[in-house]
């Protein structure tokens, strides 16, 4: 299987665009003030009342993801937390929107 070596940049794209495109509606609608982590591999979402809840239920459930954290309805809160292959890779915030 080939691995596919994305920068971080690449990595909030995707992410943005699929929080975007698929959950940003439903997650401010009913998940606002909390937090959402996108799995930019499947596009599968976790959510949690505190980033530590997400996160921590997002590699769980798929230990080998790329996430990218959100604040949901904030739009000056946004982290990329990358894992791969179980190894922390990088964070850091800037704004969403």
């Amino acid at each position: 299987m080939a691995v596919e070596i994305l920068t971080t940049s690449e990595i909030v794209q995707k992410a943005e665009h699929a929080y975007a495109e698929k959950f940003r509606a439903k997650c401010e609608a009913e998940f606002n003030g909390q937090y959402v982590v996108i799995d930019i591999t499947d596009d599968s979402i976790f959510l949690g009342e505190f980033p530590e809840i997400a996160m921590k239920e997002a590699i769980e459930k798929s230990p080998d993801g790329v996430f990218h954290l959100i604040r949901i309805g904030s739009p000056a809160s946004v982290y990329h937390v990358g894992h791969l292959g179980r190894h922390h890779v990088e964070s850091y915030s800037r704004p969403i929107r």
